[in-house]
């Protein structure tokens, strides 16, 4: 596989490489426009786009390093939602005076370089920085579809072997990389060798390494009910422990004065191996190697499926890799927070008949976690290994699903093979209208239920939400990765009888608190963000692309979805007025920005609200098989 590898990157050509290229310029210049970095030009295009908007000609002065000017230009529509753009053309650049003569922009580097005179602040090294990850993007993604070609022997690059069936394999075939950030498949750490066995695309399978811990030099934690010593054993089986007891009695110490934690097998091989060779040397460390079972990746990388044992928890590990906006290592109040935050939104579901049973919402509880004692360490150790060895196990939903349910990733709403819609047989089976109206029902109710009778905002977007079906029928939703995605309303009159909050850990070196914050603003415009301003666009956009809806049609049913919620639950009026879904702007993140800038306060931008006011459509939401009328 090497000899193939090193092959196709020697003989790897700009035609290949052409669509993966394309996806990224598209959602560099995409969020660029958006978040308010270029000043555009915007001149209407004869070209037409059928029942669509008519296309726009949007224009970007940049300056070669001579200090010639540049232009850089594409079509482009106006989605009417958050003031997004959908980029309809390739990226075009030509000289000044010769727009005529203009080439497909194949240098992203050029690109950055010569439209940098709008954000003539950013350090070059951040420009480097951000180069090299949107150039990985493009090399990663290429990379994956030339594999699938060769693999297949298919020119199709959505060509699989098999159907899938699992959740992980459908996690794995609809591993797209994120919508909007244009560095969706990064992984600065990554060889291409390693995207073969550990990139959730290839499908990998690998063993977990064991490491046992010094209990002075790690700590645990779990769910109220649980122990981490007996969680492990079963986790493990009895045999396997066996094996590891034995081995850690063959370096003359005793089982019990240890904590055994799992790591990536690439962690283990590119960090903790070398970076941790003292606590090894001295016996704070010993590694046991693997245990029988095999792990899959998940979209999000980091944490895995067995899918030797498909009940058993996904093991969420670090890795010492950056992939879009953030080095996926696991920090220790994640470690510290999991199960509480996990124990707390189970008894609020627990304690509510609602989300419990006419909603149906489960959410995958991290039931344990366990980490290095990084503040034991000298503090140059601990600096190298910060957030390097720590692993949150969460619940499979596996044994949650009910009689003849299956489960999909939500990315799997938007997914294409080959051009062709993923749900297209479950729209020519239920109606286009009927079904989506049907996805948006199950999908929204329980988070605004969490919202208003709660002040709780979820960071839902495709990566942590599952879609539950019968049939292609949405059923309910599951959520996931949660402790790490949440914000709820700190002190407030309205919910004074809510169930108390845990004690959570603070972020180190930091005063806030981890999930609370100080106004419902705050909580609804998280929420929105990542819910409604990249997951429903994503969808409005698809659908409009797809099955030509409007993205008014599509933002008047998700109104209309919110209004059955407040109809059912009258006696909310004032959370509804608090979280006001209708304001006519929202506070969503600049994420490209933050690239160029890096982070700090004030990256967010105001961006208008497609449900502003909320746009009325008198539809009677479905109930089971109910049609349209």
């Amino acid at each position: 596989m090497k000899q193939w590898i090193d092959e196709w990157v020697a003989q790897c050509t700009y035609e290949e490489t052409q669509d993966c290229r394309r996806r990224v310029l598209r959602q560099l210049m995409e969020s660029m426009v958006h978040e308010g970095l270029l000043h555009v030009e915007i001149a209407k295009s004869a070209m037409s786009s059928g029942d669509l908007v008519d296309k726009l000609e949007y224009r970007v002065i940049g300056q070669e390093g001579n200090g010639h000017a540049v232009l850089y230009s594409f079509h482009a529509r106006d989605t009417g939602s958050f003031g997004r753009i959908r980029i309809l053309s390739p990226i075009y650049r030509s000289k000044s005076g010769s727009e005529s003569l203009k080439s497909e922009v194949i240098s992203i580097a050029q690109l950055l370089q010569e439209l940098s005179i709008h954000y003539p602040i950013a350090e070059a090294e951040r420009l480097s920085t951000f180069a090299q990850e949107l150039e990985r993007t493009l090399v990663n993604d290429a990379f994956h579809n030339a594999w699938k070609r060769q693999s297949t022997g298919s020119n199709l690059v959505d060509t699989d072997m098999h159907e899938p069936c699992s959740l992980t394999e459908w996690e794995a075939y609809t591993s797209t990389g994120h919508p909007y950030h244009p560095s969706y498949k990064s992984r600065i750490g990554f060889s291409l060798e390693d995207h073969l066995s550990y990139a959730p695309e290839f499908s990998p399978n690998f063993h977990l390494i064991w490491v046992a811990v010094h209990r002075s030099y790690a700590e645990a934690y779990t769910l109220s009910n649980l122990s981490y010593e007996d969680y492990i054993v079963k986790l493990l089986g009895e045999d396997q422990k066996r094996q590891f007891e034995d081995k850690i009695a063959s370096r003359g110490v005793d089982f019990n004065s240890y904590l055994l934690i799992p790591v990536h097998p690439w962690q283990w091989e590119h960090k903790i191996k070398m970076d941790a060779s003292e606590l090894i040397r001295s016996k704070m460390l010993i590694p046991l190697g693997n245990d029988s079972d095999l792990y899959q990746p998940l979209q999000s990388i980091r944490t895995l499926a067995n899918i030797t044992n498909s009940a058993k928890p996904y093991v969420k590990t670090s890795i010492q890799i950056v992939n879009t906006s953030a080095l996926r290592i696991i920090g220790i109040h994640h470690v510290r927070n999991a199960p509480a935050i996990s124990d707390w939104l189970h008894q609020l579901l627990k304690n509510d008949i609602y989300l419990r049973e006419e909603c149906g919402v489960v959410i995958l509880r991290e039931t344990a976690a366990a980490a290095l004692r990084y503040d034991h360490l000298p503090e140059p150790l601990a600096r190298l290994l910060e957030g390097s060895m720590s692993t949150i196990y969460r619940e499979s939903l596996e044994p949650l699903l009910r009689a003849d349910e299956q489960a999909v990733p939500y990315t799997y709403v938007t997914h294409l093979a080959n051009n062709v819609p993923e749900i297209d047989s479950w729209i020519n089976q239920y109606g286009a209208e009927r079904w989506v109206q049907r996805l948006l029902e199950v999908t929204i109710q329980p988070m605004l239920h969490l919202l208003y009778a709660y002040g709780v905002g979820l960071e839902s977007h495709g990566q942590n939400m599952i879609l539950i079906h019968k049939d292609g029928w949405p059923e309910r939703i599951a959520l996931r990765d949660l402790p790490g995605g949440i914000k709820c309303l700190g002190n407030h009159h309205l919910y004074d009888n809510r169930l108390p909050m845990p004690s959570l850990a603070l972020r180190p070196g930091e005063s806030s608190h981890p999930i609370l914050a100080d106004t419902a603003q705050d909580v609804r415009d998280f929420w929105v963000d990542a819910f409604l301003h990249i997951q429903l666009y994503e969808i409005a956009v698809f659908l409009t692309e797809q099955y030509g809806f409007t993205e008014k049609q599509f933002w008047g049913m998700v109104g209309a979805a919110v209004q059955h919620y407040q109809s059912l639950f009258p006696q909310l009026e004032q959370q509804f007025d608090l979280f006001d879904l209708a304001a006519e702007t929202f506070q969503v993140g600049q994420l490209t920005l933050r690239k160029i800038y890096g982070e700090g306060e004030g990256r967010e931008h105001t961006v208008p609200n497609p449900l502003h006011p909320v746009p009325q459509m008198q539809i009677n939401l479905l109930k089971g098989g109910d049609s349209l009328s």
